[in-house]
């Protein structure tokens, strides 16, 4: 826990003197599914990045990639 001598005057002005005054921060967390979903697009962006990858290197070799169904 971290104690500060001094708090905003708008605070201040609201208190007693000498009043001992306790602070909670509290942070949002994401859920459970928010972190699911959050890591599904990051999985679904480096399908994507691989995929575009992949599809430039075959355009190296020579292949078009919209064409791979014919060749499969």
């Amino acid at each position: 826990m971290r104690a500060y001598k001094s708090l905003p005057n708008v605070i201040l002005q609201q208190l007693a003197n000498n009043q001992q005054v306790k602070v909670i921060i509290l942070v949002n967390e994401p859920t459970e599914e928010e972190q699911e979903a959050t890591e599904a697009k990051q999985e679904v962006a480096q399908a994507k990045r691989k995929a575009e990858q992949l599809a430039e290197r075959l355009r190296q070799l020579g292949v078009n990639p919209d064409e791979l169904d014919e060749l499969l």
